[in-house]
């Protein structure tokens, strides 16, 4: 009360971000509703939403702000509230929290939201742990007119298309792109890396539920060999500009790395938790024991690397042994570079699942 109270006074002129409204707003909606009504009580709505619409509607300068909502009429008295900031607007989110039962915001909710005028000059979109929901596009291309620098995209157990439309329709000015979904097939890697502009300088996409960390050498080696799919590693040579690179939960070809030292020179952080390699067409991997040779051997791996001069951190995905220490030189070689280096193994196949013993 005592915050509301102090904005509403005129210090909400002095407010350029809400961040993380949607938890404040979670837990005021957990405490017991006071006895009497509440000087920013709105007729027909929760005290809550009242004291949500209320602290918006106090700072008519923003330039950052979560948004989270349950219904057309809910969204449209937000966006009313925001109005004054129109101008100023340049970061929104929309985020579920999993706290306040009466709030689920959906892809459909959004889709209404970025039309309205009030938004119409962010440039930083962010999705979290939205659920899929409500009537569909008529088709699965870009629809958002904002002109977006960054776009970070993460809705739940579904597929590409469902978030393909909240890619702007110019992506000229997109700087950075983040994306989280549940699949990826190489027709749509292939759009994706066509469409975003060359101009593009972080790119991260977290593939979910692959579970490539909890493979076995044996599971290691049949991945490598039954993957039929050919992931576009080759587009990525379009981005001169990039410096940041995440492709977690990926299947990837060892030339993908070839590929990205002739693409950008300012590439400073690679990530690829989760994911595992696959080899050169012309190598055939052999089991052993411990180990797979012939996808990432160690030598191979530093080979690959020593081409990224401004390389400063490094997650190598899951490698094809559960001896860890056989890629130690790689791990020395990094240390000596001033290089921060992670990566994980396979599960030892011949360790037992009930007791936790080797048989």
């Amino acid at each position: 009360m005592n915050f509301y109270n102090s904005l509403a006074s005129g210090n909400g002129f002095l407010v350029r971000s809400l961040e993380g409204m949607i938890y404040f707003i979670s837990s005021i909606a957990r405490l017991p509703d006071p006895t009497s009504s509440l000087p920013f009580q709105l007729r027909g709505y929760t005290k809550t939403f009242s004291l949500y619409y209320g602290l918006l509607s106090s700072c008519p300068r923003l330039e950052c702000v979560d948004l989270v909502f349950d219904s057309i009429n809910h969204m449209n008295k937000l966006l009313k509230a925001l109005a004054p900031s129109e101008s100023t607007l340049r970061s929104v989110k929309f985020a579920n929290t999993g706290l306040i039962a009466d709030y689920k915001i959906t892809t459909e909710l959004v889709h209404r939201a970025l039309k309205h005028r009030t938004l119409r000059n962010v440039e930083q979109l962010t999705l979290t742990s939205v659920r899929n929901g409500g009537a569909q596009a008529s088709n699965d291309d870009p629809r958002t007119k904002l002109k977006l620098v960054s776009c970070t995209l993460e809705v739940y157990g579904t597929i590409f298309r469902v978030i393909k439309p909240f890619l702007p329709q110019d992506s000229s000015s997109l700087r950075k792109v983040s994306l989280t979904f549940y699949k990826l097939v190489p027709q749509d890697a292939t759009w994706l890396f066509t469409y975003l502009p060359t101009t593009l300088e972080e790119l991260e996409i977290s593939l979910q539920m692959s579970a490539v960390s909890e493979l076995t050498v044996e599971g290691y080696l049949n991945k490598a060999h039954g993957a039929t799919d050919p992931f576009p590693h080759e587009l990525l040579s379009r981005f001169s500009s990039l410096h940041t690179l995440a492709l977690m939960g990926f299947t990837l070809p060892v030339q993908l790395l070839i590929t990205l030292t002739s693409a950008s020179s300012k590439i400073r952080r690679l990530n690829f938790y989760d994911s595992k390699w696959v080899p050169f067409e012309s190598s055939r991997p052999t089991r052993f024991l411990s180990r797979i040779t012939g996808i990432l051997d160690p030598s191979l791996a530093i080979n690959l690397l020593s081409p990224f001069s401004r390389l400063i951190d490094v997650h190598l995905g899951t490698l094809p042994t559960f001896r860890i220490d056989r890629y130690a030189t790689l791990r020395v070689e990094m240390k000596a570079r001033g290089i921060e280096f992670d990566c994980d193994p396979c599960i030892d196949d011949e360790v037992c699942e009930i007791c936790g013993e080797r048989h």
